[in-house]
Parts: structure tokens; C-alpha cells; sequence
């Protein structure tokens, strides 16, 4: 066996997150474990490597042999090349390749099959995304609450799950479609001519001077009020580049852009304005101050608007934290008491403090497994249609952006290459950048590789047919002399033989409380 655990539990900071758990894998198998956040996939996979944090405490036998390789989340095939030279017979491999762009998490899962194909290497391959596991056409655990809940092939785990956690991850790969009632589409609220960005090349230095690096170069784009316009783009496209300028932070290095008819370039953005524009980062866990209860960071924007009354503020922002979904007497508690989910439902809420004309958000999904991004997606949907939000939203995964954008807008090297509705480019985009965003995020199985054919022995080279022997030579039995006549000659006469021939619900509304508007307006306040 590779591997072969039984009762194995990790404990930490008082919490069992990992108990009880039993895992046999074959030599030379292969095995995807999914789960959702929290269910104890990285720490299992320290656990199997030796790499717990430090306080974390183990327990259960089957650990302790040869130790296997590790392919982390931004290992890429050198790593995985790396790995194979050492000669290991187990790769713990943790969210492979998500940390890359979608090529590359491509190619370093296919040469993880062909390892395990053609080397014998096991695999045990811990995920998020149940897609990951039945496009390769993988073995697969269901993780949940720190045990293994179901097991079985992917394909029949989705048509025939068990386990509401297998439910749950495999309802959330399913495609869906918006069915939220869209804005009515006005005049152009954003546009932007001719913009570009550069920055001095690092390595460049005084006695060998380099040019600019380009980081974009001549954007003119539109967007019109109650429009949603999505931007696709690769890691490093320049989509973050983009909606830091549109949002006021940094300053074009060419072109104008103008919100609602003011011209600024940047960071020139007039305060006013400023108001109107909420942008929504990638990673909530940075947003917010970790020593500040989220009520006190959700006021920030507020305060730009002067004119506000302290009831006024608490009475939006207690508004704001409703409408994502959660209770008012979140705001007394510190970021770190939220999961990533709650904590982008916040972050979304901030944004909505200020009532904004346009939000923009950078790789909203990109923290959140397949559940939460589903019910995110969801939730920000219905937002948008209730307040009737324009939006300029950036993602690497067409599925996103499908969901939220009425047209999309593809970047690649700063440059827009191609623009279309989401069915039309899913179906006409030509473009190579499109075409490489839009193929399969996950490889397929590897075929077998067949057995080599049998070599057919060579024909034995054919018989030469005996020679003939010689007649023996009449014997005489006289001598020539003597006459011939009456005598028999007798000749020899030889015989000859021959040779044959293999969802977020809607909220009821609650009137708020008294009780809520003293917690918000303690946060306005900035007292307790």
C-alpha cells in the first residue's frame, strides 16, 4: 500500500479538525479527496507529509515511512519534475495548480496523470472542486467534518451521491444560469480613451537604460448606467491595473477617463465622486484591519459624505449588513471570527454603504470554494437588480463572469483583444487569449498506454531440398572381356520423402430594531 491510515486525528487550539479518519491507497493509484473550506483537507495533507503547523498534535497509526513529495498550490511542473528526480512513490498533492493560471494548472495536472500512468506514482490529490476530480475521471472521498463521508468513482458520486456534503460540492460544479431581472440600460456612466500605464523596467539601470514596461496600452471601453461589463483576462493581463485607475488609485500614463461626464486620470478622481465608485478586492482577509471590529471598518466610506447624520450612517450601515445576508450584531466582532465567505458578504456590504453608482470588483470569487462562490454570485445578483448597480467586474474564469456580465471584454498583454455577449464569445471567439480562457479548465483521463505489439518471430529460412545422391555405378560383374549376355545388372534406387507444411435564498425584510440602530450608531461613533 502507498498509503494506509486508520484512526488518524489532529488536534489545535483545542479544535479536532481532523478525527477518526481511515484512508487506504494502492500502490500506483490515484485518489482525489474533496471538500469544502475547513474541512480539514490542508491539514490532512500536512498531517500525511510532515508538515503540521507548530501546537498541532497527532494521532493514529500509518505515518512515519518514506515521506512522500508535495506539490502545493503554486508548485508547477519544474516542481513536479523536481519531485519525480527524487524517486518518491506518493504525491500529497494540495489545491495543484490553483495558485496558476488556468494553462498552467492544465499542464501540471496532466503531468501529474502521466506520472502516475507511466511511472506508477500514487496520487492522492486534495481539492475544493468536485469538477477537478470527474473531468480526470478519478477515484474520489468525500471530506467532511474532518472524516471521509462517501467514496467512489467521481461519475457515479454525481449521479448517485449519498452524503449531503457530496450533494452540496456537486451541485455547485453543475453550469448555472442567471435568472435575476436585469437594470434597465441608460447612458454611458464610465469611459475611458486611450488609456495606458507604464512603469520603469526594474532592470533597468543607469548605464543600460531599458524602456517603459507596458502594462496597458490604449483602452477605450464604455460602460453605460445599469450595464455589467466583465473583463477577462490571464494572471498579469492588467485587469487589477485597470479597475485601480477606474476606482482613483494611481494615474494614467496616457488617455483621459470621465465618470458621469468628469474627466479625471486616476488618482485626480474629484471627492464627490469618489463616493460613487466602491471597488471590491480579491482577498476579504486583507480588507479589513484585524484589530477593528468590521462595524468601524464598514463606516469608512461614510465618511467621506460630511453631510450625513450619525442616525443616518447607522441606519445604512445596518441596511448594508441585511441585505448580504447577515445579523446586525455581526459589527461588534473582529474579522478574525469570520469565515472567507462572511467575510466577502462584508466586504460586499462595505461597498453598499455608501449607495455607489458603479461597483467594481477585481477576482470577487477567487478566495471562496464552489459552494460559497455559487451563493455569492447568487446574493450579488440580487443585489445588483435592487439597487440597480452598474458594475465593472474582472475575472480569469469565464463561469463568473458568465453569471454577473451582460458583455465581456477580453485583456491579454494590456491590450482588449476581443468583446462580445457571453453566448457569443462562448461560441465565435476566435481570438487565441479567448480560446485558452475558454478550453477546459480541468484534462481529461490520459488514455492507456497500449502494450506494445508482439514481434513476430522471423520465418525459418526454408529447407534446401536434399541433393540427390549419386547412382552407384553398374557393377560389373564381368569383366569386359567376358560378354554381357545372359547376365542382370543390378542399379541402387534411393526413396525420397518431401516436407509438407477500458442558493442563497431571499432575505425576509426585518424592520430594524432599536437595539440595531444603537450597535450601528456606537460604530458611527466610534464608541462603545
Amino acid at each position: 500500500m502507498a498509503l494506509e491510515l486508520a484512526g488518524l486525528g489532529v488536534a489545535i487550539a483545542g479544535k479536532h479538525p481532523v478525527a477518526g479518519l481511515d484512508l487506504a491507497l494502492a500502490e500506483g493509484a490515484a485518489l482525489a479527496i474533496v471538500g469544502r473550506a475547513n474541512s480539514g483537507k490542508t491539514l490532512l495533507a500536512q498531517a500525511i507529509t510532515g508538515l503540521l503547523p507548530a501546537g498541532a498534535t497527532m494521532q493514529g497509526t500509518g505515518l512515519g515511512g518514506k515521506r512522500p513529495g508535495v506539490i502545493g498550490p503554486d508548485a508547477d511542473a519544474v516542481e513536479l519534475a523536481r519531485c519525480l528526480d527524487r524517486g518518491v512513490d506518493l504525491l500529497v498533492c494540495d489545491e495543484p495548480g490553483r495558485a496558476l493560471g488556468r494553462a498552467g494548472q492544465r499542464e501540471l495536472l496532466t503531468a501529474l496523470l502521466a506520472a502516475n500512468r507511466d511511472r506508477g506514482v500514487a496520487l492522492l490529490i486534495l481539492t475544493r472542486d468536485f469538477r477537478l476530480p470527474l473531468a480526470m475521471g478519478l477515484e474520489t472521498a468525500v471530506l467532511s467534518g474532518g472524516k471521509l463521508v462517501e467514496r467512489g468513482s467521481a461519475a457515479a458520486l454525481q449521479e448517485r451521491p449519498q452524503h449531503a456534503a457530496t450533494r452540496e460540492l456537486v451541485n455547485a460544479g453543475k453550469p448555472r444560469t442567471r435568472t435575476m431581472a436585469r437594470p434597465p440600460i441608460g447612458e454611458p456612466l464610465l469611459e475611458l480613451q486611450g488609456i495606458g500605464r507604464r512603469f520603469a523596467d526594474p532592470t533597468s539601470r543607469l548605464w543600460k537604460r531599458k524602456p517603459p514596461v507596458a502594462a496597458l496600452e490604449n483602452i477605450t471601453l464604455s460602460v453605460r448606467r445599469g450595464e455589467a461589463v466583465g473583463l477577462l483576462g490571464a494572471a498579469g493581463a492588467g485587469k487589477s491595473e485597470l479597475l485601480r485607475l477606474i476606482a482613483g488609485l494611481g494615474h494614467a500614463s496616457a488617455g483621459e477617463l470621465a465618470f458621469d461626464r468628469i474627466p479625471y486620470h486616476g488618482d485626480d478622481l474629484a471627492r464627490e465622486a469618489r463616493a460613487r465608485i466602491s471597488l471590491l478586492f480579491p482577498d476579504p482577509h486583507t480588507a479589513f484591519n484585524p484589530d477593528l471590529a468590521v462595524g468601524l471598518s464598514l463606516t469608512e466610506p461614510l465618511r467621506v459624505e460630511e453631510q450625513l447624520l450619525i442616525d443616518e450612517q447607522a441606519d445604512r450601515l445596518v441596511e448594508a449588513v441585511r441585505v448580504v445576508g447577515l445579523a446586525p450584531d455581526v459589527l461588534d466582532q473582529l474579522p478574525g471570527q469570520f469565515t472567507t465567505a462572511e467575510l466577502q458578504r462584508l466586504a460586499l456590504a462595505r461597498a453598499l454603504v455608501s449607495r455607489p453608482s458603479l461597483i467594481v470588483l477585481d477576482e470577487p470569487t477567487a478566495a471562496l470554494d464552489p459552494v460559497d462562490e455559487a451563493e455569492f454570485l447568487v446574493l450579488f445578483n440580487r443585489v445588483r437588480s435592487d439597487y440597480g448597480l452598474t458594475v465593472l467586474c474582472a475575472s480569469r474564469q469565464f463561469d463568473v463572469l458568465r453569471l454577473v456580465a451582460d458583455r465581456i471584454l477580453v485583456l491579454e498583454a494590456g491590450h482588449i483583444v476581443e468583446g462580445g455577449k457571453p453566448s457569443e464569445l462562448a461560441e465565435t471567439g476566435h481570438h487565441p487569449a479567448t480560446v485558452a480562457l475558454l478550453a477546459a479548465r480541468y484534462p481529461g483521463p490520459l488514455p492507456l498506454v497500449p502494450e506494445p505489439p508482439a514481434v513476430p518471430e522471423p520465418p525459418a529460412p526454408p529447407e534446401e531440398p536434399p541433393a540427390p545422391e549419386e547412382r552407384p555405378a553398374a557393377v560389373l560383374e564381368h569383366s569386359p572381356d567376358e560378354a554381357a549376355e545372359g547376365r542382370q545388372v543390378e542399379v541402387a534406387v534411393t526413396d525420397r520423402g518431401s516436407d509438407r507444411a477500458g442558493s442563497v435564498d431571499a432575505l425576509d425584510p426585518e424592520p430594524v430594531g432599536e437595539g440595531d440602530d444603537d450597535r450601528a450608531a456606537s460604530h458611527v461613533e466610534g464608541t462603545k
